[in-house]
């Protein structure tokens, strides 16, 4: 069945995946793959590979398990033969769902990148976006908390049946297991940061979990249970049915959503495990990427909101007004880079100073600085309501409390030491706003601390504000300069 998938997705030339950099090529030009159709599993460079080598990658768990790696010292070794105790059961097992497939090749991050040189992993991690985008396979051992689980499980010979209750009518094909389609726990592999691109970017998937092997592309996503595809099918909801077209930065809303929920085991991480996605995006848009953000309209991405598990990273070099400055779950709000949606906002880019570590863009910073035109900042109280102050809290302005803005704190243990908070309110646009406090560092210049939002259209001109001008709270600006038409523009820094 999966021989079957494979070769009719193949034949049929499908695109699958995201707009891919050298797209001509099969194999990534400066990635090692190994060599698996005879005899021993032995590691090939890259100039031992012809351009169109067809190759799978591997997506797995290692978990806590122990097991050989490629190395500098035996990478030699490697090439002539790749000894067993590198080769766990999930590895053995890829390697044979290869020989099936008439697959000569396969990628496995623990045997292709050499794991004590941090100039190699930078160099090899920076490929995800054409090793996995340009693999003629990903195979996912979606079941496997580690590598001697494997890919392949025991199943009684009656795991299945289907009736067809009233002739003719192929819509109501019913299936009858002993157990659900898939028990959600047993899907461990897909709670991985990094695993979220590996699919995106993979033009085709086989997912090898405990109840049965699943199919994902664009072209068709189908099971065991229903190999010819899901439509007409009375069948339990089915999580294998990515679909990766028109991928753009609209979707990154969604993307970082579903991202920043996974875990990673290295909070460096954070920007690394989705280069790959950003950079495939970046592709075919053009746009500057910065800290996890697209610099068009970006004014409206700083209004992301952290959940309740997420905790700033310890001594990072992030920004604050990235979402990537911490770990835990966050939603971006919708962003329509056509503008045509998109309501104005109180807020406009005025430059955005960036040092990198090196000349690899896509990941962490020295620093970051954003300066913004503002029209609304407002000194304000932040004061907790019932027992829970590390997520529930309300605005005073003065002596006015607006009941109707929902605040979070991106950092509810520093607010568990506080009864209240003193803040600046930036408002972004009509129903969205940062929460800023002073970094002490120099005039003008903040962190973010928070977020908020309200149901109530026009609650700035609701609550009486008066903007920055009026204000003339000087103090609180970086500088204040004029633009063609002689009006004040007052501008923060927010690093």
């Amino acid at each position: 069945m999966c021989r079957i998938w494979f070769q009719n997705c193949r034949d049929s030339h499908t695109t699958c995946g995201l707009p891919q950099e050298n797209s001509a090529e099969a194999s990534p030009s400066a990635a090692r793959l190994i060599a698996v159709s005879n005899g021993d599993a032995r590691l090939c460079l890259p100039e031992e590979l012809s351009p169109n080598s067809p190759y799978a990658a591997l997506s797995h768990r290692w978990g806590f398990l122990n097991f050989m790696t490629l190395k500098k010292d035996n990478i030699n070794d490697f090439r002539k033969r790749i000894p067993p105790e590198a080769l766990t059961k999930t590895f053995r097992d890829a390697i044979d769902i290869c020989r099936y497939l008439d697959i000569p090749y396969l990628w496995i991050d623990s045997l292709c990148i050499i794991q004590d040189s941090a100039e190699d992993w930078a160099l090899q991690s920076a490929l995800m976006a054409q090793i996995y985008g340009q693999c003629d396979l990903n195979i996912a051992a979606t079941s496997a908390e580690d590598g001697s689980v494997g890919c392949f499980f025991d199943r009684p010979k009656n795991w299945a049946i289907q009736i067809r209750p009233l002739p003719g009518r192929d819509d109501l094909i019913y299936d009858f297991m002993p157990s659900p389609l898939i028990h959600p726990e047993l899907d461990v592999l897909n709670n991985r940061g990094w695993v979220v691109q590996e699919r995106y970017l993979s033009r085709r998937t086989l997912h090898f979990t405990a109840k049965q092997v699943f199919w994902e592309c664009d072209g068709e996503s189908a099971c065991e249970t229903c190999p010819g595809g899901y439509e007409k099918k009375a069948i339990n909801f089915c999580p294998y049915e990515l679909k990766r077209r028109g991928m753009d930065r609209s979707n990154w809303d969604e993307l970082v959503s579903q991202y920043s929920g996974a875990r990673l085991t290295q909070s460096s991480d954070r920007l690394i495990a989705i280069e790959g996605l950003a950079r495939s995006i970046q592709a075919t848009t053009k746009d500057d990427y910065v800290v996890g953000m697209w610099k068009e309209w970006i004014e409206r991405q700083l209004a992301w909101s952290p959940s309740e598990e997420f905790r700033p990273i310890p001594n990072t070099s992030c920004p604050s007004w990235s979402w990537a400055s911490g770990i835990g779950s966050v939603s971006l709000p919708l962003v329509w880079f056509d503008g045509q949606s998109n309501s104005p906002t109180h807020i406009t880019l005025h430059d955005l100073q960036v040092q990198y570590f090196s000349t690899n863009t896509f990941r962490d910073v020295k620093n970051a600085v954003i300066r913004l035109c503002c029209t609304y900042l407002l000194r304000a109280v932040l004061e907790p309501i019932g027992d829970s102050p590390d997520v529930y809290y309300k605005a005073k302005f003065g002596d006015e409390k607006f009941d109707e803005v929902y605040l979070k704190i991106d950092n509810p243990d520093i607010a568990n030491k506080a009864q209240t908070i003193p803040a600046y309110v930036l408002v972004i646009d009509e129903s969205r706003g940062i929460l800023l406090e002073p970094t002490a560092q120099a005039t003008g210049q903040y962190r973010r601390i928070g977020s908020f939002f309200t149901f109530q259209s026009s609650f700035v001109e609701s609550l009486g504000f008066v903007n920055c001008v009026e204000q003339r709270q000087l103090d609180a600006f970086s500088a204040v300069e004029e633009d063609d038409e002689g009006n004040e523009i007052y501008i923060i820094d927010v690093v």
